[in-house]
Parts: structure tokens; C-alpha cells; sequence
């Protein structure tokens, strides 16, 4: 009797293993399944630029040489600012890597796209639109300094106006490029291209006026839209 007993509570005890094993590879079958179709689906996604060929390389330059210290709360972004040395010292290095031979195009960012870091986000003005109402969506995007030939060399597409170019210097008027997303978003059924924005309340002076509209870029992740991004020549940073 007790082995018959013991005989059916082990049989049983097999069943169970089995089964939970039989559960557990279930499990594992359709987690990988999902895991593969979701790495389908992410490299599918179109980023937006075109990194072909492309090679990236950081430069440190010292910061007690080329940042300068600011008054408190002068400045919301930090407590340092860059000297206006470094941008004709990245413009020096970029002719000279231009220079070589095979290179098409060179450019530089203080933000590489999907790098996991983004730019900073930014509320902006638009010249001549009312304040919007309390609650309602204050217009802004992610603020990226860029220099001469950054769109060319990433590839991203310009799909209206023009490209920043040799006559957006610091003494010239203030420009900017906004992406496909910012200008549906704040301009769903009008042309931004030749209207003015302000980025006064940070530290930015002077109206930009909008010379081009270009493919959204994801700048954090593949999982993460642009979020709207706005361009600015590095000449021009206040």
C-alpha cells in the first residue's frame, strides 16, 4: 500500500515538473519571439540621418582655458560659458579635417545624434502669436548649436528652405532650422519658414528668424521620437 502511495505521489510530482517545464520553455519561446520582433521593428526605424561612412571623434579642450565663469543665476543652463575661442578653434580643426583626402563633408555638435544625451529644451516666443492660453502647450524644442555642413554631413534631409551657410556669421541676423515635427506641431497649417522666434528668456537677445525645415532626427534613442529640435548656428550663440 505504501508503495503504490508512494508510486502515485511521485508519477504526480513528474507530471508537475514537466509541465511546469514545458511552461517555462513556453515562456522563454515566446519571450525570445517577442524580443526578435521588437529588434525587427527598432532597425526598421528610420532615425532620420544617415551614418554611412561617418566617423565621430571627441575633442576636450581645458575648461579653466575656454569656459568663463558667470555672475549667480545669470545663467539657467549653468555657471560657466564658452569662450568665443573655441569656435574658431573648431572651425581651424574642421578645415584642416576637410583637408583630407577622401573626406566629403565635416561638421561638429556638442551633441552627437543617439549618443543617449540630448540637447537642452527650450520654451520659445513666436513673434507675433499670443501667449498661449493657461494649460495649453508652450511652444519649444530641443536647442542644438551646430556648425557649417552638419546637415550634409549626417545626411538629414532638408526639406524646405535652405541649409545654414558662409553668411550666418555672428554679426548677420539671427537664424535658426527647425525640424519636421516642431513645425507641425507649432505651425500645422502655416509656412514657418520666414517667421521670427525668441529665445530671450534664455539669455538670447535677439529675434531668429526660421531659413529651413529639416527631416525629424532621433537624437536620445530609437524608441524616442525628436521631440521637435531647433538648430542654431554655433557663431550665433549668445
Amino acid at each position: 500500500g505504501r508503495r503504490t502511495t508512494g508510486s502515485r505521489s511521485g508519477q504526480r510530482v513528474r507530471q508537475a515538473l514537466v509541465a511546469v517545464q514545458i511552461a517555462v520553455a513556453l515562456a522563454l519561446c515566446i519571450g525570445g519571439g517577442l524580443m526578435v520582433r521588437s529588434l525587427h521593428t527598432l532597425m526598421r526605424v528610420d532615425v532620420g540621418f544617415d551614418a554611412t561612412d561617418v566617423y565621430t571623434f571627441q575633442v576636450r579642450l581645458p575648461e579653466a582655458k575656454y569656459t568663463t565663469a558667470l555672475a549667480a543665476g545669470s545663467d539657467r543652463l549653468g555657471r560657466t560659458r564658452v569662450s568665443p575661442a573655441v569656435t574658431p578653434l573648431y572651425d581651424a580643426i574642421l578645415e584642416r579635417v576637410r583637408r583630407l583626402p577622401g573626406v566629403t563633408a565635416a561638421s561638429a555638435t556638442p551633441w552627437l545624434p543617439m549618443n543617449g544625451v540630448r540637447g537642452d529644451q527650450r520654451a520659445m516666443d513666436i513673434l507675433g502669436r499670443p501667449e498661449p492660453a493657461e494649460g495649453g502647450r508652450v511652444p519649444g524644442g530641443w536647442y542644438y548649436p551646430v556648425h557649417l555642413d552638419f546637415f550634409r554631413t549626417l545626411r538629414i534631409p532638408l526639406l524646405r528652405g535652405r541649409l545654414f551657410d558662409a553668411r550666418d556669421t555672428a554679426g548677420s541676423p539671427s537664424v535658426a532650422i527647425i525640424d519636421e515635427e516642431l513645425a507641425r506641431a507649432f505651425w500645422p497649417n502655416a509656412d514657418p519658414v520666414g517667421q521670427h522666434v525668441s529665445f530671450a528668456r534664455w539669455g538670447d537677445p535677439y529675434a531668429r528668424r526660421i531659413v529651413g525645415i529639416v527631416g525629424s532626427v532621433r537624437h536620445n534613442s530609437l524608441a524616442s521620437p525628436s521631440g521637435g529640435s531647433i538648430y542654431v548656428p554655433v557663431e550665433q550663440q549668445p
